[in-house]
C-alpha cells in the first residue's frame, strides 16, 4: 500500500503526502531523490527514517501538525532545505546539528512547547525569517545579534517580559512581531532599526514608546493597541512619514486625543502642527481640523481596522492565532507558493 501510495503522490519536484493519518513514512518515498519539495503535514509521525537522508535535492520540508517531541536528526543532512515548518508538534528543544543546514531562510515553529530559546537558532546565520511564535519563551538571549541576515522576526504570543538590546542590532529586519508577551518596554536603540516596516507590539504592558521609535523613518504600520500608553512621543506622526497603519484602541491616551486618533494621519499631522505653534484652544484647533477633507484616502485607516491581505505587510499583526488546522492549512498554502526567491518580499 505505501508503495503505491509513495508513487501516487510523488510527482516531478513535488511529494504530497499531508493529511494521509501516517504513523511512519513510507520507505519508496526516500527512493524519489530528485524531489524538491515534500510535504508531510497533519499526519502522526513521531519521527522520520535515516533513509531521508537521501533526499539530497529537497529545499522544502513540511512537518506541520505531526507528533514530533524530538526534531530528527536526519533532517539536519538535507544540506540543499531552504523552507522548514514543523508549526504545532511537540518540540522543546533542537539540536546542535542544525547549524549544518547553511541555506535554511526559512525557519517556523509555531505552537510547539519550547521554554528555552534554542541556542542554536543563534548560529544559523543564514537565516531570514524566523517564527517561534505560541511557544512558552521568557527570554531571548543577547546572541540574537548573530542573525545579521533576518527580515522577519515573530516572537508572538510568548511569556516574554524583555527585548534585549541586541534585537536591535538586525538591522535588516522589515517586521518584528512580539505581541501577546508580558513586555512592559522596547528597547531604547529601536530607531537602529532603519529597515523596519512593521512593528507590532500589542497586548503587552507597555507604559511608554522610546522617543527613538520616531527615527525609524521606514515605519509603515505600528499596532500598539491593549498596553497601557498615556502619551505618545512627541509630533509621532509627523516624523514618520510613511505611516499608513496605526493602531492604538485599548490604551488610555491622553495625547493626542480620540478625536484626532479617530480623524486620520491627516487629522493627527495637523493637530501636531498647531500643537507646534503652540495653540491653547484645543475647540479651535479641532475645529481646523473637522474642516479637514474626512473622505481622504488616509482616513480609511481608523479602526475597526480592515481585514488584511494574507500577503500584504499588516497580514496577521496584532491577530492572535489558534493551534489548529485552519492554522496550518494556511501556513501550507504559503508553504508551496514560496519559491527561493520570496524571502527577500
Amino acid at each position: 500500500m505505501y508503495s503505491s501510495l509513495a508513487a501516487a503522490v510523488c510527482k516531478g519536484d513535488n511529494c504530497h503526502l499531508g493529511n494521509r493519518g501516517l504513523s511512519r513514512l513510507p520507505l519508496e518515498v526516500c527512493k524519489q531523490t530528485d524531489i524538491k519539495q515534500l510535504d508531510l503535514q497533519m499526519n502522526r509521525l513521531k519521527d522520520l527514517p535515516k533513509e531521508v537522508a537521501a533526499l539530497k535535492a529537497l529545499t522544502h520540508l513540511n512537518l506541520i501538525g505531526n507528533q514530533l517531541k524530538n526534531l530528527p536528526v536526519v533532517i539536519c543532512k538535507l544540506k540543499k532545505l531552504r523552507y522548514l515548518y514543523i508549526n504545532d508538534n511537540h518540540l522543546t528543544k533542537l539540536p546542535m546539528e542544525l547549524k549544518e543546514l547553511k541555506d535554511l531562510q526559512v525557519f517556523r515553529l509555531l505552537g510547539n512547547n519550547f521554554k528555552n530559546f534554542p541556542a542554536v537558532l543563534t548560529k544559523m546565520v543564514s537565516l531570514a525569517e524566523l517564527t517561534i511564535s505560541m511557544n512558552k519563551l521568557q527570554h531571548i538571549p543577547s546572541s540574537i545579534s548573530s542573525l545579521k541576515r533576518l527580515t522577519e522576526l515573530d516572537l508572538t504570543e510568548n511569556e516574554l517580559v524583555r527585548l534585549p538590546d541586541e534585537i536591535c542590532d538586525l538591522q535588516n529586519l522589515r517586521r518584528l512581531l512580539v505581541s501577546h508577551n508580558n513586555l512592559t518596554s522596547i528597547p531604547k536603540m529601536v530607531d537602529k532599526l532603519k529597515k523596519l516596516h512593521v512593528l507590532a507590539l500589542d497586548h503587552n504592558r507597555i507604559k511608554q514608546l522610546p522617543d527613538t521609535i520616531c527615527e525609524i523613518t521606514s515605519l509603515k504600520i505600528i499596532n500598539v493597541s491593549d498596553n497601557r500608553l498615556t502619551s505618545l512621543p512627541a509630533f509621532f506622526f509627523t516624523k514618520l512619514k510613511k505611516l499608513q497603519v496605526y493602531r492604538f484602541s485599548g490604551n488610555e491616551l491622553d495625547q493626542p486625543p480620540q478625536h484626532a486618533l479617530e480623524g486620520g494621519l491627516k487629522m493627527l499631522r495637523e493637530y501636531e502642527k498647531e500643537s507646534l505653534k503652540g495653540s491653547d484652544n484645543s475647540s479651535e484647533c479641532y475645529h481646523k481640523m473637522s474642516s479637514l477633507n474626512k473622505n481622504d484616502e488616509e482616513s480609511k485607516l481608523k479602526s475597526p481596522k480592515p481585514q488584511p491581505d494574507p500577503s500584504s505587510d499588516d497580514a496577521d499583526v496584532g491577530t492572535k492565532r489558534s493551534v489548529n488546522p485552519d492554522s496550518a492549512d494556511r501556513d501550507a498554502k504559503r508553504f508551496k507558493a514560496e519559491q527561493p526567491g520570496d524571502v527577500s518580499k
